[in-house]
């Protein structure tokens, strides 16, 4: 039962899950690997499939999106604490963008059909979840909009 205590601990430390009462963290540490990153280290590429969130809760990531010549271009970048690959959960298509470590990056992953589990079981915790995953991706549309904006 260690390793379902440390991770408790670690997602302890993610914003996103600081308002859960410990039984939601205790099904949460069920289904979540920490991962570990070196600096350059591809996280996901764009194109691939994706089936997983990620929890940055140490480090550095850089998001690349590729142009219409094939080069990658730097969009930005991420420090923890901060969530990405969030659209996995909702979709089932491939990778909008690359994402590689900057750093020494330490990560908290949820693939899809562990996520499907927790709102099959969990019908309330999971609703909770893509409240916030709603919220991260309206702020980031809203961004994306005050940016596009300014190339009109």
């Amino acid at each position: 039962m260690y390793m379902l205590e440390s991770t408790k601990e670690f997602l302890c430390k993610i914003p996103f899950f600081i308002d859960h009462p410990l039984e939601d963290l205790e099904a949460i540490a069920k289904i979540t690997a920490i991962l570990k990153y070196k600096p350059g280290e591809v996280i996901f590429e764009e194109g691939n499939h994706g089936d997983f969130i990620c929890f940055l809760v140490d480090g550095q990531v850089e998001i690349l999106k590729m142009n219409s010549t094939g080069t990658k271009k730097s969009i930005f970048r991420l420090y923890s604490p901060s969530v990405f690959g969030e659209m996995a959960l909702i979709e089932n298509s491939i990778r909008s963008a690359t994402v590689v470590a900057k750093s020494d990056v330490e990560l908290g992953i949820i693939n899809r059909k562990d996520f499907d589990t927790i709102i099959a079981n969990h019908p309330v915790l999971g609703l909770n979840i893509v409240k916030k995953i709603a919220k991260i991706l309206s702020s980031r549309l809203r961004k994306a909009n005050t940016k596009f904006i300014d190339f009109i």
